[in-house]
């Protein structure tokens, strides 16, 4: 840990770690948010909570483009295998 700090700055390695953090947690949850729905009036209409989830985590981060990408592709990635 020292090494990395000591060849990149303290700065940088505080200033990584949430931000690496929050992304790491909507490409989790994103997609396993997207597995729960549920139907509000017992018809054929129904409710995911997967847009809920990515729109307020891309509120909870100054930078959203490259999370936002990185999470998209963690859907289909989730999707198709």
């Amino acid at each position: 840990m020292r090494v990395i700090e000591s060849l990149i700055g303290s700065d940088t390695i505080l200033n990584l770690y949430p931000l690496l953090r929050k992304v790491l947690l909507m490409i989790l949850f994103v997609p396993l948010a997207g597995e729960i729905n549920f139907y509000p009036s017992n018809a054929t209409v129904r409710v995911s909570l997967a847009p809920h989830h990515f729109l307020f985590l891309l509120f909870l981060m100054n930078r959203t483009i490259i999370p936002g990408f990185l999470t998209a592709l963690a859907v289909v990635a989730y999707r198709i295998f």
